[in-house]
């Protein structure tokens, strides 16, 4: 056959022929492959084409809060390869912008952690999946409490899962130090008053440097709205009105609460930016700070990162009471699914491991969270250490933040009201009175 010339009949006639037998061997092939499927199950496949859920944990720098979740994480991905589940961790201050920020774009997780207060937002913006399908079929959301379960339902249903709880507010104090300056280590501050001399006594300059704060005051971030809000509730005062379209915070309540919060910087009995508002080692295991509140999350990083003779001496005693008596903030992180995620099913499929009584158990016990289930109230941890009671006993004063959809803007704003006062750059009366009037025009939007 000369070049350029068309190939003749009977060429022709073995070109289609070879052509049939191909197709004919490929038909085969994949009715083999049928078989095999269905002989052996639908894992066959899945084992050749994991589906991948992107899982977004907020904690970075926090290892007693990730480790945990690290380990559940790896033991999922080598058990089994029908789901791969793929971990990225983030400060808590960045989770909510890059989740917000990327599932916009088509390009966010499939499943993300996030405190239970930002449950209206998430829902109201559609990006949270609705999950009381899921939880009937899981068939245990009864042994949620009740109240956890309120806090992440907007409009009726239900948009996230409840996984861990803590009471923040309760005192933690260094009983050695107590002692060095004549306190009672056995009888921590009541009140206000006593916690402010208390606080005097045990604040230690060595010429102009401040070697020891007598009290830690949280002075930026959501952290610092979350202590703020203990006092302002001890004062008597309110976050918002009562149908959640108004500020309540600039209240005579709130503006002395506000200034009492911050008389502790006024008097130097505590430096911001001389002591770090975000540590990643807790100021009273350093020594650096005498007294503070916390969250029962708080005590498993003491234990962890504390020598033994030191975590014996921090004790921790019930929040102090201010003029309408004592009050704690409830708080909890939860898990919610995508709206936008491709694989909904795979994805709760993780999430219920996570709620394998054993694997969650340990998300608790690790970092010393208080307990979401009732089945889970006499877990062994609780009973090991006489420091998690005082939470417990803590709850029934604690409160949750208001569960509005704008609220992290709320939050956000009564922040930078509680900095420009604690730094001095505004009167309390002054920086809450400007945060009123922006957050009213928020939620008014």
């Amino acid at each position: 056959m000369s070049e350029g010339a068309g190939p003749t009949a009977a060429e022709d006639r073995a070109e289609k022929a070879r052509e049939g037998e191909h197709t004919m061997a490929v038909r085969v092939v994949r009715w083999l492959l049928a078989g095999l499927v269905a002989v052996l199950g639908p894992g066959v496949a899945a084992a050749q084409a994991p589906v991948t859920v992107r899982f977004y944990l907020p904690g970075a720098g926090m290892p007693t809060h990730t480790e945990p979740f690290e380990r559940a994480v790896e033991a999922w991905n080598r058990d089994q390869t029908a789901v791969r589940v793929q971990l990225s961790i983030f400060g808590w201050g960045e989770i909510q912008t890059k989740v917000l920020t990327e599932l916009a774009a088509g390009i966010g997780p499939d499943l993300w952690m996030h405190g239970g207060a930002a449950a209206a937002l998430f829902a109201s913006t559609g990006e949270a999946l609705p999950l009381d399908a899921y939880l009937r079929r899981w068939g245990k959301a009864r042994d949620f409490y009740e109240r956890l379960l309120e806090e992440v339902t907007y409009q009726g249903r239900v948009y996230a899962v409840p996984l861990q709880a803590s009471t923040i507010g309760p005192l933690f104090y260094r009983k050695d130090l107590f002692r060095d300056v004549g306190l009672d280590p056995n009888r921590p501050p009541q009140d206000w008053r006593s916690l402010k001399e208390a606080a005097r006594r045990l604040t230690r300059y060595d010429g102009p440097r401040l070697m020891r704060a007598g009290f830690f005051v949280p002075y930026e971030g959501h952290y610092a709205q979350q202590i703020w809000a203990t006092f302002l509730w001890a004062n008597g005062g309110e976050i918002l009105t009562r149908d959640g379209r108004r500020a309540a915070f600039a209240s005579p309540e709130g503006v002395e609460a506000l200034e009492y919060y911050a008389s502790f910087v006024r008097e130097r009995i505590f430096l911001p930016g001389v002591i770090e508002s975000a540590p990643q080692i807790p100021h009273v295991v350093t020594g650096r700070v005498a007294m503070g509140p916390g969250g029962s999350f708080d005590v498993g990083t003491m234990e962890k990162l504390a020598a033994p003779e030191v975590y014996e001496q921090i004790a921790v005693a019930l929040p102090v009471a201010g003029r309408a008596g004592r009050a704690a903030l409830a708080g909890q992180n939860v898990l919610f699914l995508s709206r936008r995620s491709r694989n909904p099913d795979a994805t709760w499929r993780f999430v219920e491991y996570l709620l394998r009584d054993d694997v969650h158990r340990e998300l608790l016990a690790h970092a010393g969270f208080m307990p979401v289930r009732r089945s889970q109230e006499g877990a062994a941890y609780l009973r090991s250490n006489w420091r998690y009671p005082v939470f417990a006993g803590a709850m029934r004063w604690a409160r949750g933040n208001p569960n509005i959809p704008r609220w992290i803007e709320v939050r956000t704003r009564i922040v930078r009201a509680i900095e420009e006062a604690v730094q001095g750059r505004k009167t309390a009366r002054q920086a809450l009175e400007d945060a009123a009037r922006d957050v009213n025009a928020i939620l008014a939007r």
